[in-house]
């Protein structure tokens, strides 16, 4: 009788491989939609965990158009009121930040690497998502840190048709120290991530952010990234 053995640790090669596979077909679907998205529109729900245990809840209408056009409006929760827009050719590439209710809409240019929480878009964002998703996809497979990005198809928490992305914070270019994982949940078949949870080393969600009423490619119209329906340039 001749007895066929594995050598140590082949089984556990062999799960981090599948494991692997499964990591890169879902990181190219997000990098299809990456190259695929024209424009999108949304409402974003956005929940802060603060350092006392309290949470704060905002609503924010989004929406995005290639190659750079970016809108935020706050319709409710602490910052109701505020604007923050993104023009191609806008002051050399600075975001305008226009403060509402208590401020009496003072209007401010502020460099996109300067800004900072609350108004820091790269959370909330879908199309920075997809950035840093697509470049992902671009690392080799032999990079080892690929092999700490974990996917989950099947999970009670999770919806229908939607798959969860675990990837650690030294591998998405978000500034935030305080996160140790960026938790994606994206649509199967088409790559495009609804939803995203920030943890800290404990695994606690520190901040989650959900899309609802998503609408992608629709042709969205240049004016709708102005500070008036009209068309109004800011001064």
């Amino acid at each position: 009788l001749i007895f066929l053995c594995a050598p140590p640790g082949w089984a556990q090669d062999t799960k981090d491989a599948d494991q692997l596979d499964e990591v890169l077909k879902v990181l190219a679907q997000c990098r299809e939609a990456y190259v695929r998205l024209d424009d999108y529109r949304g409402t974003v729900l956005h929940t802060v965990r603060e350092a006392d245990g309290e949470t704060r809840e905002e609503r924010i209408e989004v929406a995005f158009r290639k190659p750079g056009f970016l809108s935020f409006r706050w319709e409710s929760g602490l910052h109701k009121g505020a604007a923050l827009l993104a023009r191609p050719r806008w002051n050399q590439g600075n975001l305008m930040l226009r403060l509402g209710e208590w401020f009496d809409f003072l209007t401010i240019s502020v460099p996109a690497t300067e800004l900072g929480e609350p108004f820091q878009p790269a959370v909330r964002d879908m199309s920075d998502w997809l950035t840093a998703l697509a470049a992902l996809a671009q690392r080799p497979v032999t990079d080892r840190s690929m092999r700490l990005i974990e996917v989950r198809m099947v999970a009670p928490y999770l919806a229908e048709g939607k798959m969860r992305l675990s990837v650690p914070a030294f591998l998405i270019p978000f500034r935030d120290n305080m996160v140790s994982t960026y938790e994606f949940i994206i649509e199967r078949g088409t790559g495009i991530p609804t939803e995203l949870t920030l943890r800290g080393v404990g695994g606690e969600a520190r901040q989650h952010v959900i899309y609802t009423n998503l609408q992608v490619n629709v042709g969205l119209p240049t004016q709708l990234f102005s500070w008036e329906p009209t068309g109004e340039e800011p001064p």
